[in-house]
């Protein structure tokens, strides 16, 4: 699904919020996996979901405001990996 099937792009919380809905989970239940900090990893936080940041080779070193935007570090609710097997295991 796409944010936009949501009536909202990202970072706000609708997209987020509708993808848990289709998948019939609470957003407390859910893992959002996404490579952009603000679009992906804040707006998953801020929408009560878990967190995972791809942060793959070839997107490094990030832009400053990306960098300002991080939230703390927070291993309960987010994590930060450098590609998808990393990520799929952590949340398996």
């Amino acid at each position: 699904m796409r944010a936009s099937d949501a009536g909202a792009a990202k970072p706000a919380a609708a997209p987020f919020w509708f993808g848990a809905a289709a998948a019939g989970l609470h957003p407390s239940e859910m893992v959002h996996i996404g490579d952009a900090v603000v679009n992906d990893l804040v707006g998953a936080l801020d929408a009560g979901m878990a967190g995972v940041l791809l942060s793959r080779p070839e997107q490094m070193p990030r832009h400053k405001v990306e960098l300002e935007s991080m939230p703390s570090k927070d291993d309960a609710r987010w994590r930060e990996v450098a590609g998808l097997g990393e990520a799929t295991r952590l949340i398996l």
